[in-house]
Order: structure tokens, then sequence, then C-alpha cells
């Protein structure tokens, strides 16, 4: 990671122009009377590059300084900033002005002036900037890149989080799989997948918003008190600012808590928004963009809330937020407790885990990606080729091939950050955890899917109907009492049983319609649906649905 100045070790004065910076502060050189007066204008204060981004445009200085603790800071100075709002920065971050009545102009004076022979990329956002990953507390890669964007994200590092953190979601897929969607924002762009959403969907004081901190923690803070800058959000307070909170997200993991508190009638299109990755058209401006990986929680899925504001969830905002359900015990999401007495403790140990123990795994997990980026690329695509053979079901069309695509990132993701010895899990638990989330999205998604509500319609119905088609091999004759007839491959349903009692309730051209996409409706020709057949001599139009419907998943 890059950004190591030493600014504490100014061995030397420095002459810049009409300054002088040492080790006690920058200081004016007064030389009005023909005799030198230092002025004290500030505290240590260095410009240590010139600064513009990948465009050639947002051009500033890295200054670096030090607070009156010693710590060392950083700070982005765009050169569209006026001075007042640079200075009142600087002092907030820790820069000690001094008493001179002076003291406020000569900086401004002095960060005017004051040159670097240094040339360095800036971004406004997280994320890639060519080769390089940049976060708020420092940039990977092979090329130093400024963050010029909002420091006050949560990003951040302390403590030790696999062996405070990550050992205790050992045995819990839910916990397992909303760390491992952490380390799989970053390998977005390397692997050229779009971004989307995870919605973990189940009862209160079941673990939700504890795996959300899990979640966070792999990436920086999660506030403990009201004001604390966090990594963990909510929908209500972040309501009016999704793409400003996008961009300052891009690259990386979005986590959002209570998807109940949404706006219900924006709530769709925002989750739309936010896996398309492009904001509104607004006058003067171009759309924002970014890429993120998101994970949300709540007692309601997508639907309920778009449904109370008379909206309909339609099935691309569905794929874009992929629903798992966390009742998975009589304890919730958590499926080992480890030695505590119960769920609540354990989930209270957590939390605390998650306010102490933070950040250090992306940190690190981005040294390794940045630095080896062909061979991680490699290597991810093999995990992800292994995962999609063994939980794709043969024949898999409509929205199953893009949703495991993005549940085989999250297992690749988690296995990659446990070969590096991040997690404190075992080889293979990432994948068994994503396995048994993508099984839990594939049976929600029987509520929703147009193909496989048709599919399901058609199975359960021939399954409780078996009687009543006859099987062809006799001298046998339609008959309008039957439900149809059964031949060696594929059942026949008469067209009036298929629209009253297979598509009861439902249009049977829709139904007709989502059969044939799947596979599973035998046409005589675009826009054909009913398919002549013949019974002992004797023509007749029906659904012919093969009998292969009845191993679909």
């Amino acid at each position: 990671m890059k950004y190591h100045h030493k600014i504490l070790k100014i061995h030397k004065e420095i002459t810049v122009g009409e300054f002088i910076i040492n080790k006690h502060g920058v200081f004016y050189r007064d030389l009005r009377d023909e005799v030198e007066e230092r002025i004290l204008v500030c505290s240590p204060l260095l410009v240590t590059g010139i600064t513009r981004n990948k465009d050639g445009n947002d051009w500033g200085k890295l200054l670096v300084f030090a607070d009156p603790e010693g710590h060392e800071k950083q700070y982005h100075m765009a050169s569209s900033k006026g001075q007042n709002v640079v200075i009142s920065d600087l002092v907030h971050r820790g820069l000690v002005l001094s008493s001179h009545s002076r003291s406020r102009h000569l900086l401004a004076q002095y960060l005017r002036s004051t040159p670097s022979d240094k040339m360095m990329l800036s971004s406004s956002m997280p994320g890639w900037v060519k080769n390089s990953f940049v976060l708020p507390y420092g940039s990977f890669g092979p090329d130093e890149v400024v963050y010029s964007g909002d420091p006050n994200t949560g990003f951040g590092t302390q403590g030790n989080w696999k062996a405070n953190v990550g050992k205790l979601c050992s045995g819990n897929s839910r916990l397992v799989f909303a760390a491992s969607v952490a380390f799989a924002a970053p390998l977005m762009r390397v692997v050229g997948i779009e971004g989307g959403g995870f919605h973990l969907k189940g009862d209160s004081s079941k673990g939700k918003t504890t795996a959300l901190q899990v979640a966070a923690s792999v990436c920086g803070k999660v506030a403990t008190s009201p004001g604390e800058d966090s990594y963990l959000l909510n929908w209500k307070s972040t309501a009016n600012s999704f793409e400003e909170v996008a961009q300052s997200h891009n690259d990386c993991l979005m986590v959002i808590d209570e998807i109940g508190q949404a706006d219900p009638k924006t709530v769709g299109d925002i989750c739309y928004m936010l896996a398309n990755g492009q904001g509104k058209a607004r006058m003067g401006h171009g759309k924002r963009s970014w890429r993120v990986m998101f994970i949300t929680s709540g007692e309601i899925s997508l639907a309920e809330p778009m449904a109370k504001a008379g909206e309909k969830a339609m099935i691309g905002q569905e794929v874009r937020l992929l629903e798992i359900a966390t009742d998975c015990t009589e304890n919730g999401l958590f499926e080992n407790i480890h030695s505590s007495k119960t769920a609540a403790e354990f989930s209270n140990r957590l939390k605390a885990a998650t306010a102490n123990h933070f950040g250090t795994p992306l940190q690190r997990f981005l040294e390794h990606l940045a630095s080896n980026t062909d061979a991680v690329e490699t290597k991810c695509r093999a995990y992800m080729d292994s995962f999609l053979k063994a939980v794709l079901p043969q024949n898999a069309t409509g929205v199953v091939p893009r949703a495991a695509l993005r549940f085989a990132l999250v297992a690749a993701a988690g296995e990659l950050a446990t070969k590096l010895k991040l997690t404190g899990w075992k080889k293979g638990e990432a994948f068994r955890a994503a396995k048994k989330c993508f099984a839990s999205w594939m049976e929600h998604r029987k509520t929703f899917d147009p193909v496989v509500m048709a599919v399901d319609r058609v199975q359960r119905f021939i399954l409780e109907n078996t009687a009543k088609f006859e099987i062809v091999g006799g001298d046998v004759r339609l008959n309008g009492s039957k439900f149809g007839y059964q031949k060696k491959d594929r059942f026949l349903i008469l067209p009036n049983v298929f629209r009253d009692f297979v598509c009861a309730g439902a249009d049977p051209e829709s139904v007709a319609d989502a059969l044939e996409h799947a596979g599973f409706l035998n046409t005589s020709g675009p826009n054909r649906k009913k398919k002549q057949e013949r019974i002992q001599g004797q023509l007749g139009y029906f659904y012919s649905v093969p009998s292969s419907i009845m191993k679909a998943e």
C-alpha cells in the first residue's frame, strides 16, 4: 500500500520561495524591513505531489501533516476548492494554526504557491484506477493514486479480524457468505461481471443485522454510537443520496440494513439503479456511474414494500437483488454459536468483535489482488467454473445462469481469501456456503419467475391428475371427459383443460409462452402454441408438453 511519507522526520530545513519548513512548523520569511523575521504559520505541512484524475481533470495537491498527537494525516486539496474551506478542513483534521493575525492568509499563500515535481493520479471514487486500487486511506498496485473524494465513508483498519470475527463465522453459511460478498466486490472488474445485490430475508432478531455487520467489518468500521462514520448504512438515512453513496463505494461492497425503511415507491428503482451502475441525467451534469456489489436485509421481500405502493416487482428487479432466507434453524441464521449459551449471546459477541476488528482482510486482499491481478483472475475463473458445474441445473435458462454467476463470484472470492489465510475458515467452506445460499434463492425464485411458475404449475397439475391422462396404445378415441393423453415422451393436454384447469387464475398465453421459453412446449411453429397430434387415426389439437418437464428443477 502506498502513502508512506514519514513527515515527522524532517531533519533539515526546506526552503520553498518565501517559506521555510522544519520539524517545528511552516514559517514565512518576512523581509520587508531588510531584516528577516520568521512568522510561524502552522504546524509542519508538506505539499508532496500535484494531482489530476485519469481524464486530466480535477487538478489539486496532496498535503501531508501531523496532528497534535503525532498521527500522520493526508489531505487532497482540490484546486477548485475555496481557501477558507481548505483551511477549515485542515484545522478540523488536526493542523495547528499559529496565533499570528496573518496565519490564515499566509497559509493560503503557501498552499497556492508551493510546487512539487511529483505528478500523481487522483480519484474521487474508491476502486480501480488503471491497474491500481484506491481507498480513502491508501492505494494498492503499481501506481500511487490519491483519493480525492469524501473520506467519511467508514473505510479503515483496526485489530485482528480473522481471529476475532472470521473464526466465529465458520460453520454459519450466511455469515461466511456475507463476508465473502465483501471480497467479491473488487473482483467484478477483474472477471467482467456486472454489479448486483443480495437480500437476507427473515424474521426479526434472527441475526440478519449481525450478518450485515460482519460483511461491513471486512471493509471498515461499524459505528457503535450516533454520529460516528460507519460502513453499515440503512435505507432511511441514505434515501436521498443513493447515487453519491454508490459512487463512494465504487468497486466495493455497499451494506444497507432494513429494507422495510425504504420508500415503497422507489425501492425497486433504486435496486435496479445500483445494479446497473448508472444514475439519472441532471441538467448541466453527466450521469453518475459506479460498479457495486450490495447486500441488504429485512423481514420482508423486495416485492412487499413495492406492492404497498401499487407497484409490481419486475423479474429484472428481483434478479438484481437475489433473496436468501435466513430462517435456517431455531436460532435464525446462526447454525453454530461457538460455545455461546444462546444465539443472542453469540450475536452480541460478533457485534462487539466487529466494532473493534475491521478492515484488515480487505486491505490485505487488495494488496495481493492489485499485485497479482492476472493470476487471481485465472484462479477466480477456475473456482467459478467449478461452482457453476456443481449448482446449475441441466439446460438452465432465463435468470438462473445470470444469478448463479453472481453466487459463483462470491464463492470464488471467499475461497481466494481463505487461501490467502485472511478468514479463519477451512478450504471449501465459502464454496459450500454459497451453494446453500444459491439453493435458498432457487426456492424463492418459484415465487416470481414466470418460467419457473409455469413449469411448476404444469408439474403439479400432471402429478395430481395422472389418472386422467389416458395412455395411448389401444383403441382410443378423443374423449372430452379426460384431461388429455400420455404418449411415450409427451403429455397432450386438451386446450379447454389447459385454459380452465392448468392456467386457472393465470393467462394461458403467458403460461404457454413461459413453457416454450423453457423448452417444455412442443409447438407447430412461431405463434402456434397448440400442436396437431394423431390419436389412433383421429387428428386433434393439444398443448404438447415433453415428459422431461417432470424432471425439471
